[in-house]
């Protein structure tokens, strides 16, 4: 407690630890986000890698991890990710989150049509790719959000009553006593 940077050996790699932890993520599990996230930045850095898929990836995650500690650091992170995406790998499936989060980031900075048109971006990829109904519910319901907040309540109701379709689909029957009281 109380040392100044130090260096632990972390699954074969150095890595800087910040001495203060990152609460919200339970101290040492944020303390090593950080690390390895830095660490790995540095590494693809010195490569000359600049566009590949574990950058893209590693930005998209970093800008998740700093989405409610420093937004102009999810920010840049969010858009350098779904412009890689964009340009060198718009059929991984991370794509999608990539652009799901930088819709997050767009509302919390009251940018509502540029959310609302990267949320619809992400579900289309999300739709295009074929992905799993386990995960589009998650695409339906933050569309469906966005949607209700900026009021365009028709969107909004048919996006998280197909959310809800899926996820009774995917988990169960038990979720669909909620649908009993009216418009979700």
């Amino acid at each position: 407690a109380g040392t100044a940077n130090r260096q632990d050996h972390v699954d074969g790699m150095a890595v800087a630890i910040m001495p203060q932890p990152i609460r919200d993520l339970g101290g040492f599990i944020g303390e090593y986000f950080y690390g390895v996230n830095v660490g790995v930045h540095h590494l693809l850095d010195a490569s000359g890698d600049g566009a590949s898929l574990t950058r893209a990836r590693l930005l998209e995650a970093a800008a998740g991890h700093y989405l409610n500690r420093a937004m102009p650091q999810a920010r840049a992170h969010a858009e350098r990710a779904v412009a890689i995406y964009r340009r060198a790998h718009p059929d991984d499936a991370g794509f999608p989150d990539a652009l799901a989060t930088l819709a997050n980031i767009q509302l919390r900075h009251g940018e509502w049509p540029a959310a609302q048109a990267t949320i619809t971006e992400a579900l289309a990829v999300a739709r295009a790719q074929r992905l799993s109904e386990f995960r589009l519910v998650h695409f339906l319901r933050r569309a469906g959000e966005i949607n209700a907040w900026i009021d365009n309540i028709a969107e909004a109701d048919a996006q998280l009553r197909e959310a809800l379709a899926l996820s009774g689909r995917v988990t169960g029957p038990h979720l669909h006593w909620i649908a009993r009281y009216g418009r979700v």
